[in-house]
Formats: C-alpha cells, structure tokens, sequence
C-alpha cells in the first residue's frame, strides 16, 4: 500500500506550516505523495516541490478554489495541473481579486460592531497572497477582542457572523473548465459543506459540474459523517466520477485533523490518485 494525502495547505493561505516543513510532515507520517492545495494559489508550490524532491514524497501541484452557488461556497480541488499554464493563473488572479475586496468589506463591518483593525494588522498573520478569515481572527486575538480564534469566528467571522461577507466568486463550473485545461483533475470538495439539501439536489449540480468536466468528488472528508459518506459515494459511482478524499490539513489551526488521516477516518492510497490521473490524461 502507498498511502497518499490530496487535500492539505500551507502558510500560503490559512495552513500554518510552511510548504518545506508539511512536506516533511509527510514524511514523517508514512505519506508517499501529497497535494499541496492552498486556496486560490500555486505560490507554495515550488518550495513544496523542491522538499519533496529532498525527502523522497512526490508533491503533487494542487490548488482548493473558490467558488460559488446560489445555495451557498463550494470549493474545487484542482490536482495534477501545469501550474505555469497562463490561462489557469489569471482565473485564480481573478478569484483572488474578489477575495481581496471581500476582506476589505469584512475589515468595515467589524468597524461597525466596534472592533476595528486595520489590514496592515491583518496582513502580519499572513505569509503569503491569500488573505483569509484566520488571519483576521488572529488580528481580532492580537488586538484583545478575542481570546482566542475560535471565539474570533463565533462572534464575528462565522458565517452569518456579525463581520460576515459573503464571497463573490465563480461558478464552480468555471473552476472546473479552468482546471481542465490546464491539464488538471476537477475535484469536487467536502460537498457536505455546500447547503443542498437532498440526494435530489445533489444530484442535479453534479450533472452540471460532470458536463463541465469534473473528474472526482470528496467522499472521504473529515466533516463528512457515515451517512454523507455513503451518499456521497453512491453519487459517485452513478455519475462515473472517481471517490477522493483527503484530510484537509490546516495546522494549527485545525489541530483536530491529522495530515494523512483527517479525524482518524481518511486512508486514500495511490490508486485513488492514479485513477484521477488517468482522467486528466483523458481529458
């Protein structure tokens, strides 16, 4: 058995390791291989890539992308692209440009509600170009509204909180096509955090995304319970897309999660990452 991790982020988004030290991480877990997936960016990807050049662990390119539905976020996993394609590299500038007003939005709301901080303050939590809610939660700690991140999401950055922004961002099937054709496998991610309600529901968005050219879905995540999972891959058995997985590795900030095991339930192996990838060649 080769045991392998496709969802996991670094300091260059909301992860709190760098990309050399997840990389050996890796190593140090029994991994094989592993997809650094920051969202909205590929800016990890080189120092990931030369440590697992080092250590032995193949470092797959990835990216966790943002987009959206009427019902709510839904975020594609992009895996095996080129990521000097030009094309896919202005999509996730433009992803990243929405992020980017969404924050400055946030950072006037909690002004209004009598905590204000200002972006350089945010900016000191963030190590590379994505900006994203931790990173203001340990503005709000650092300032003393909060004890601590937790309660910095439940009083304020949640959502529906108080601070609360919703994200302007593509439809997932922009992601998907995006990630297409830069040579990559469409990943729908953790889909029991989109907010349809139903195996109906469900159903009918992953006719849209397969038409568009996703590869695989999320079945294994820790946020998924038994029955999500069960679901999740009787949908994907009937739409002909490969089950995935991944522990969607945070760090610190999730210190719950394990890389490689999630919440002690995820065990992908390399046959997982051979069958999406034999769906890139395809595509």
């Amino acid at each position: 058995m080769s045991r392998i991790d496709l969802h996991a982020h670094t300091i260059h988004s909301d992860g709190t390791l760098t990309p050399t030290a997840l990389v050996r991480l890796a190593g140090e877990v029994g991994l094989s291989m592993l997809a650094v997936t920051d969202h909205d960016t590929t800016s990890g990807l080189e120092e990931a890539r030369d440590e697992g050049r080092r250590t032995g662990i193949e470092v797959i390119a990835g990216c966790e992308v943002s987009t959206r539905i009427d019902a709510g976020n839904v975020h594609v996993l992009g895996l095996g692209f080129d990521p000097s394609h030009a094309g896919f590299q202005r999509f996730l500038a433009q992803v990243r440009e929405r992020r980017d007003e969404r924050n400055v939005r946030m950072l006037e709301r909690l002004a209004q509600v009598g905590a204000p901080i200002t972006m350089e303050e945010v900016r000191k939590h963030a190590h590379g170009r994505i900006v994203a809610r931790p990173h203001i939660g340990r503005a709000l700690v650092e300032r003393g509204y909060v004890r601590d991140l937790r309660e910095a999401f439940t009083q304020y950055l949640k959502d529906g909180g108080r601070a609360y922004v919703e994200v302007v961002a593509p439809h997932p099937t922009e992601a998907v096509k995006a990630i297409r054709e830069a040579g990559g496998a469409a990943v729908l991610a953790h889909p029991g955090q989109i907010r349809l309600t139903g195996r109906e529901a469900y159903d009918a968005f992953l006719r849209e995304l397969v038409a568009a050219g996703l590869a695989g879905m999320e079945v294994w995540h820790p946020s998924h319970d038994s029955d999500d999972r069960a679901m999740f891959l009787a949908l994907a058995t009937q739409h002909g897309l490969v089950p995935s997985g991944g522990s969607d590795f945070h760090g610190e900030t999730k210190p719950h999660i394990k890389l490689g095991t999630g919440d002690g339930t995820i065990a992908m192996e390399r046959a997982t990452w051979d069958a999406l990838g034999a769906r890139r060649r395809v595509a």
